[in-house]
């Protein structure tokens, strides 16, 4: 940069527990448990992690190996991540001859980066450091704290930090922006962590050069950051391998897309793109594959199968695509089967067709079907048990019928309100007030509570609980129709 003009200088930092971080902490974890074994042992290791699974791989010519998984599981331990849930590979082999030579030769010669370091040094910091370095520093060694004195609850090992200060003529003057970005579990409300993160971070770390009023404050910009499970047979599918899930992704789960028009490949023919699913989960050849598609066109109801096969997705109507793709989402059998909006678009009598058909084939194959749908109709005709979403929380679980029988939050209320009916005498609709609040910016406590006509004060501070009332779970602080007495 130009000192003498006016510029912005942008450190980063990270956490030990950030995937960057993580992975060269290990590597020179690895560096220190083999020169321990072995003073003359050679040392060249690089780490990758991934969900589920950290890889060391690299040459290590040395007369006695430490045991280097165990290495890597203390190191992952000692950086805040707890258990042992995770697969270690190690994938040495001995240095090139060419390599090792020139190193143990005493020569002024060697390979790689060993030892090289480039910088400077600046008057801005007692640490000599510019101050963009120092300030974000701290922010992350603050962060840190936090998480392991419990300061901030819910905090989780991979942090990030960020800080522009502006310059004048190489002088400090005030910093433009601050980006912290922090793990949480998955329970910790996001207003609630950035306030936390605003208390107990960032106002200590800037005490001694103040932001002001026009300094730029980044919480978690992107939202929520939270570490899950996706169990499906009792297995985490965030823990498989791409090739693992190969394997599952239509075989063992299986999706109908919202609209088939743009889910299916319009290049293709019909037979090669449900035939390509057929071959890769079944390995069947090509014949027994179009055996198996014309079978399952048949079973979803298209006339003359064997034709159809050859045709592209522009020539059939917007049923029979349909139908091709509950064919594509049958053809290996699955055990669950997801169907997004599957009857979107189509008329009241091809949707009565579609709905037939895919709770037939249910009972037929003995699947589980995720019906996902605003239309209550259809949740009505289809579901046997009920899950109502609201800014991506779950707010009532129930049995179909008990749902409409007897709603509990105010939210499904609403929607089963808005209902028109044939004997309805109103000359107008119900409709939910408000407007949906946007994914970045939930407000404070219940989401719904801004649209809610049953809020109260505690409804604006606080999360509410889950209620079981009967056969019903309800995230309500005042579930409808229901005495607290009666609550389970």
């Amino acid at each position: 940069m130009n000192m003498k003009d006016n510029c912005i200088l942008t450190a980063e930092s990270v956490t030990e527990g950030h995937p960057d971080k993580l992975c060269d902490t290990i590597a020179d974890a690895v560096v220190d448990a083999c020169l321990t074994q072995d003073a003359a042992a050679r040392v060249a290791c690089e780490v990758m992690a991934t969900a589920g699974k950290i890889i060391a791989a690299g040459e290590i010519p040395a007369a006695r190996l430490p045991d280097i998984p165990a290495v890597i599981c203390r190191t992952v331990r000692e950086a805040g991540y707890g258990g042992s849930d995770y697969e270690v590979e190690v994938i040495t082999r001995e240095q090139s001859p060419d390599i090792a030579g020139a190193v143990n030769s005493g020569a002024e010669t060697g390979a790689g980066d060993q030892g090289i370091v480039y910088g400077y040094a600046c008057d801005e910091t007692p640490e000599l450091l510019p101050l963009p370095v120092v300030l974000v520093h701290e922010l992350t060694r603050l962060l840190t704290q936090a998480r392991k004195l419990r300061t901030i609850p819910g905090l989780k090992p991979d942090g990030k930090a960020q800080v522009s200060v502006e310059y004048q003529f190489g002088v400090p003057k005030r910093v433009s922006a601050v980006v912290v970005s922090c793990q949480h579990e998955d329970g910790v409300e996001l207003a609630e962590l950035r306030h936390a993160v605003m208390r107990h971070i960032i106002q200590p770390a800037f005490q001694d050069f103040p932001l002001d009023a026009e300094t730029e404050i980044l919480i978690n910009p992107s939202g929520r950051f939270v570490e899950g499970e996706i169990l499906f047979e009792g297995e985490d599918l965030l823990k498989k391998t791409e090739k693992e899930m190969c394997s599952i992704r239509g075989n063992a789960i299986s999706m109908i897309y919202q609209e088939p028009m743009t889910s299916l490949n319009p290049v293709f023919t019909i037979g090669m793109q449900i035939m390509e699913a057929i071959r890769i989960h079944q390995g069947l050849n090509r014949k027994d594959a179009e055996e198996k598609a014309v079978k399952m066109l048949r079973l979803v109801g298209i006339a003359d199968p064997e034709s159809r096969l050859k045709e592209y997705p522009h020539q059939l109507s917007g049923g029979m695509r349909q139908r091709v793709m509950i064919a594509m989402g049958l053809c290996c059998e699955p055990k669950l089967l997801i169907a997004d909006e599957p009857t979107t678009a189509l008329d009241v009598t091809i949707q009565a067709q579609i709905l037939d058909l895919m709770r037939k084939l249910k009972e037929e194959l003995g699947m589980t079907i995720l019906f996902i749908t605003h239309d209550l109709g259809v949740v009505a005709e289809m579901a046997q048990r009920v899950i109502v979403m609201y800014g991506g929380r779950v707010v009532e679980e129930a049995p179909v019928g008990d749902l409409f029988a007897a709603p509990r939050h105010p939210y499904t209320r609403g929607l089963i309100t808005c209902i028109p009916k044939m004997d309805d005498t109103r000359e107008t609709l119900d409709v939910i007030q408000g407007i949906v609040p946007s994914p970045s910016d939930f407000p404070k406590g219940c989401r719904f509570h801004p649209r809610c006509p049953y809020a109260r004060d505690i409804c604006r501070e606080l999360e509410p609980e889950e209620h079981t009332i009967g056969a019903t779970k309800v995230s309500c602080h005042f579930p409808l129709g229901v005495d607290e007495a009666q609550e389970g």
